[in-house]
């Protein structure tokens, strides 16, 4: 099946992770000793914080370069998604504590600023979901040479507020860096690396605008 199809039936099926995870359940072994960890910070009322890297400095108009491993949803169709702005990740709790309800399941997502999540398929295919950001490809572009200047008006002007989800795969011949806006205004660079060692996961890198210099604003009105 191809990517493009598999991008339909997330937009049916899906309205997220919850629903279409439950068939997927043998791609992705489970991680309990994660979720036990997520929910005995949940219960301490404390925010878990995902392990990022630094892996480059400051340059052409960006903060740091940050790595981190998104993982696979889980069997039970919880995933934890990413805060690109605070390096944070919530874990989303079952459809079921939501009455069924998935336009709820999705408001609590956008309350909670979340932003990005993994997803992988049974034949191999893998690639992450966006949330409340908008993304564009910038296929063009070589990770190393993109610059503040490159990020497209489209990206920067101001949202709704109900930005949809976009599904990013992770396949030859596909794009593998964009810029996003997320819809608290964050705005950045996102490249797509390839799976996680172990396969359960893709790895991600991003950076974004600093907050010195010309804001997102000033960039858009150029």
């Amino acid at each position: 099946m191809t990517p493009k199809k598999w991008l339909l039936i997330a937009s049916v099926v899906g309205a997220v992770l919850t629903t279409a995870t439950a068939y997927f359940s043998r791609v992705a072994p489970p991680r309990q000793p994660l979720r036990h960890e997520a929910q005995a910070n949940a219960a301490a009322g404390a925010l878990p914080v995902i392990t990022l890297a630094e892996v480059a400095g400051a340059d052409r108009g960006f903060g740091p370069v940050m790595e981190a491993v998104l993982p696979a949803a889980e069997n039970d169709g919880q995933t934890e998604i990413l805060n690109l702005k605070t390096g944070q990740w919530r874990t989303t709790p079952r459809l079921e504590e939501f009455n069924g309800d998935v336009v709820a399941l999705m408001t609590w997502i956008r309350t909670n600023g979340l932003n990005i999540s993994c997803q992988m398929w049974p034949d191999g295919l893998a690639g992450c979901i966006s949330y409340n950001m908008k993304v564009f490809p910038l296929e063009t572009k070589r990770w190393e040479d993109t610059v503040v200047e490159d990020i497209p008006p489209i990206v920067l002007s101001s949202t709704n507020r109900h930005t949809p989800r976009t599904l990013l795969v992770l396949a030859s011949g596909r794009p593998k860096i964009y810029s996003f806006r997320t819809d608290e205004g964050t705005v950045g660079i996102l490249r797509l690396v390839a799976l996680s060692d172990d396969r359960r996961g893709v790895k991600i890198r991003y950076k974004l605008v600093q907050a010195r210099g010309d804001s997102a604003q000033t960039i858009a009105t150029k």
